[in-house]
């Protein structure tokens, strides 16, 4: 190595030597870093589009006053021996009376509830004679009159009480319908029959928070003793078991029940989000349990000729009653598979639930005495907040998006900014070597401004100078360097002419 050089030469043609000899392990390097960057972003964002595709929602519970209320749904209920009016029945069916009289003289409701309860003849003939003999629409024909059992629906409106009776106005109009309910005869008290009809919070306190009162002819209520009351949401029945109720007991003496309750709502979200909920109101049906029922009957009729177990049978069916029934399936078992076939064909419906359901929580807050022929019933306005279950997508498409355009950012440096830098470079380098004339011109008039802003500001400029500079930096490198060697001639021109 010569002797006149430097130690800083020197170095520096060292580093020099070790850079071209290492290009290829440098290369290698940045390869290596390039591809483990590669593969760390299209991790991150597999597994975010594996939750974005995933569908799952996060569930939020809140609670909430409602300004407005629904008046829900009344259905009471009482097993069918103590439902039959045995007056009507002595009248409609005597051969069946006579079966009646082999065991024991009944001039009355009370006894024959009380033979029919108590006594193991009374049980056998419930179930052997009047539910195996009787359809739907005879036994519920030989109950108690619904007209007659409730004398009188008061529905709060306006700080008010309407009575249904007096002017039947459509808002206020409460239908009563009796159905069978399994073992029971139930009569439902339904206030919003044409549509929703809702009360004002502050409405209802003007009357001391009443929101409906019922009614009900004590001598009867005496003899359905113990009396189930379901609450449920707007123009729908108590369908299901899992539905709660709570259990009322009338006096000679008449009662009176205070009843509030809580609110439950459950909100899902329809597919493809894994709740996989359905609005079954669209398709003409109450909720997913009536689906369930409409087809668990449908294949029942066929099969059995009537309801299937423990579902709502209404009082225009001619069909024999389900509970006798299937009470004969579950003791033979050579027709069990009657049972289990029909489960099985309905099952697929278990698998969407609604969309939004309302649950009804009764409870008792107060019972005292009443008039001695009379059995009220009042429903209050609850003291609680409706407990509101939401379910939410865990991710939306806005969100998907800002989180794998965070990705992108982070091991590339990826933004809109650098996107408009990047796309802006690449495309002046593609009009370069499509159209060559066009950059150069632009270069010239780079040149021009800033000669005038030169002159803007009475600084003394060197054309011989700026014709230098352009060669050297562009000129050379350019494509008019192969295409037109006389450029600088032209150049020299439009210099000393500007």
């Amino acid at each position: 190595m010569p002797k006149h050089l430097s130690k800083e030469k020197i170095l520096s043609s060292l580093l020099v030597h070790l850079c071209l000899r290492d290009e290829i392990l440098f290369r290698i390097v940045r390869y290596l870093s390039y591809l483990l960057i590669s593969l760390g972003c299209l991790t991150q964002v597999y597994i975010q589009t594996s939750d974005y595709l995933a569908k799952d929602v996060l569930f939020e519970i809140t609670t909430r006053f409602p300004s407005l209320i629904n008046v829900p749904d009344i259905t009471t209920c009482a097993d069918i021996n103590h439902f039959i009016n045995y007056t009507r029945f002595k009248e409609k069916f005597a051969d069946l009376d006579k079966e009646i009289h082999r065991f024991v003289n009944i001039t009355g409701d009370q006894e024959f509830k009380t033979w029919t309860t108590v006594t193991s003849e009374g049980r056998y003939f419930v179930k052997s004679q009047l539910l195996k003999k009787l359809k739907v629409d005879q036994l519920l024909s030989v109950s108690y009159d619904e007209n007659v059992f409730i004398t009188t629906v008061q529905v709060t409106r306006n700080g008010s009480f309407k009575f249904f009776e007096d002017k039947g106005a459509s808002e206020a109009v409460c239908d009563k319908v009796l159905f069978i309910k399994q073992f029971s005869i139930c009569l439902s008290v339904k206030c919003s029959h044409r549509h929703n009809y809702q009360l004002s919070k502050e409405n209802i306190i003007r009357t001391g928070g009443t929101m409906i009162r019922i009614y009900y002819r004590n001598e009867i209520a005496v003899n359905l003793n113990p009396i189930r009351l379901y609450l449920h949401s707007p123009n729908t029945y108590p369908r299901g078991e899992e539905i709660p109720y709570v259990t009322l007991q009338s006096q000679v003496n008449g009662r009176d029940y205070v009843i509030s309750f809580f609110k439950y709502i459950n909100n899902l979200q329809p597919p493809p989000y894994t709740t996989k909920c359905k609005n079954y109101r669209s398709i003409g049906f109450e909720s997913q349990r009536h689906l369930i029922e409409h087809c668990q009957n449908t294949k029942s009729v066929v099969m059995s000729n009537c309801y299937f177990r423990g579902n709502i049978e209404y009082a225009n069916l001619t069909t024999v009653v389900s509970h006798s029934y299937f009470r004969d399936i579950f003791e033979n078992e050579s027709k069990q598979h009657i049972y289990e076939s029909i489960v099985r064909a309905c099952k697929n419906y278990e698998e969407m639930p609604d969309c939004v359901r309302e649950f009804y929580w009764p409870y008792i807050l107060r019972n005292s005495m009443y008039r001695k022929n009379s059995f009220r019933i009042q429903i209050i306005l609850p003291k609680s907040p409706n407990l509101i279950n939401i379910s939410r997508p865990k991710f939306t498409f806005s969100q998907y998006i800002l989180y794998i355009g965070s990705i992108f950012g982070t091991w590339f440096g990826f933004s809109f900014i650098s996107l408009y830098n990047n796309l802006s470079t690449f495309f002046k380098k593609f009009h370069v070597k499509k159209n060559p004339k066009a950059a150069l011109s632009n270069t010239i008039k780079a040149n021009i401004m800033f000669k005038r802003r030169l002159k803007h500001r009475n600084q003394p400029h060197n054309s011989n100078q700026q014709k230098d500079l352009f060669l050297s930096n562009g000129y050379k490198n350019s494509h008019w360097a192969k295409i037109s060697p006389n450029y600088s001639t032209i150049l020299d021109k439009f210099y000393n002419n500007y």
